[in-house]
């Protein structure tokens, strides 16, 4: 992010990054195969190909946001999704449509507004208005997010070495968190007082 968009980080962010993308990569290799998941190599390796595509986006939307409005973004982004797989949507029965239960619905309407339209708006206003490499530290949550969930919900089981990898990215994160000090003149610093 910081040789595009020449951003500077602090040695500790920069730490922080490293911390965090050693984490993801260090849960990534613990996981094993399990009911819920099989093929843990495939998932991670679909994994890794999703953050790439993710650092592409936030690169995108970084330059993008400079020039046009953070929600406009957004409504592009699901507008795209929509021509995206309308194709499908339309050799598909249409009697299944009609079939499906109201939960089906209530969870469609919820992934389209909340999560798809409410945190990529967020996202994208966070990215307008934060450096792109700070907002973009959040994406290392992800696997961790994921790893925590299979283990709270589905009772998956927590190796030692993923809650190393856990405590890893959750402290790259905070290190990457942390700004540069100011350069107060010292005159200044004067009268700020003690």
């Amino acid at each position: 992010m910081g040789l595009i968009h020449s951003e500077r980080l602090p040695g500790a962010a920069v730490f922080g990054v490293f911390l965090s993308v050693a984490g993801v990569v260090g849960l990534s290799l613990a996981g094993g195969p399990a009911a819920h998941a099989p093929a843990p190599a495939l998932g991670n390796g679909l994994e890794v190909l999703a953050m790439v595509s993710a650092a592409i986006y936030m690169l995108v939307v970084k330059r993008l946001s400079t020039r046009y409005d953070p929600w406009l973004l957004t409504g592009l982004q699901a507008l795209a999704g929509v021509v995206f797989f309308l194709p499908g949507a339309a050799v598909s029965d249409p009697t299944r449509w009609l079939d499906a239960p109201a939960s089906a619905w209530v969870g469609t309407l919820y992934l389209g507004c909340f999560v798809t339209l409410g945190g990529f708006g967020l996202y994208n206003m966070a990215m307008a208005r934060m450096d792109a490499g700070r907002a973009a530290m959040a994406i290392n949550l992800i696997p961790l997010v994921a790893v925590a969930t299979g283990w709270i919900v589905l009772g998956e089981a927590l190796r030692p070495v993923q809650a190393i990898a856990c405590a890893a990215i959750i402290g790259g994160v905070l290190l990457g968190e942390l700004r540069a000090p100011r350069n107060v003149h010292p005159d200044a610093a004067a009268e700020l007082g003690p």
